[in-house]
């Protein structure tokens, strides 16, 4: 019964912004609702192995994230057994690539976000050299001679930095360890 009212709480606490969240995704108020009711009953089902006392939110949006882009996949897979190659009307390459285009440009936003999350949490020389790196797009000589410090100080932050954003970014499910 306390597990009852646990889920209940979280159900109640995140269905909503979840809702919102799918729908940015799939662009169908009525399919992001499903999905999300998927979700829930998926963690209820899983119920035995996550302990709904602790902080759930990443992991339900991530598995919202996933259940949307497996409905985004389906939804491809469907289209393309019922149309031959040669058969593809423009409208629907058009339709196709435009989905894969969504996807694309979600998770690289995604990927972003959590770049900028994760860059903001390094320590302060180290995303200093980072900025420098990869948005002033400078040298790490130039950036040894402009803090005043050897180039192999800078590939450290650098690899540092590159590290601890690698890590996060696979934490979040957004890239593979491969």
């Amino acid at each position: 019964i306390v597990m009852y009212a646990d889920f209940k709480t979280l159900f109640l606490k995140y269905y909503y912004a979840l809702c919102l969240y799918a729908y940015k995704i799939v662009q169908d108020m009525n399919v992001a609702e499903d999905l999300v009711q998927d979700v829930f009953f998926d963690t209820w089902e899983k119920r035995k192995q996550i302990d709904l006392r602790q902080p759930l939110k990443s992991y339900l949006y991530k598995a919202t994230y996933h259940k949307c882009i497996d409905h985004i996949r389906q939804i491809r897979l469907r289209e393309e057994k019922l149309n031959e190659p040669d058969e593809l009307s423009f409208f629907d390459m058009y339709t196709q690539n435009s989905i894969q285009s969504q996807y694309d440009e979600i998770h690289i936003n995604e990927i972003i976000k959590e770049i900028n999350n994760c860059k903001a949490k390094l320590p302060q020389q180290c995303r200093y050299i980072f900025e420098l790196s990869r948005e002033e797009n400078l040298k790490n000589k130039e950036i040894a001679e402009l803090l005043d410090i050897s180039i192999k100080a800078v590939e450290k932050q650098l690899t540092k930095a590159l590290k601890e954003i690698r890590s996060h970014l696979i934490y979040k499910g957004l890239i593979s360890k491969n």
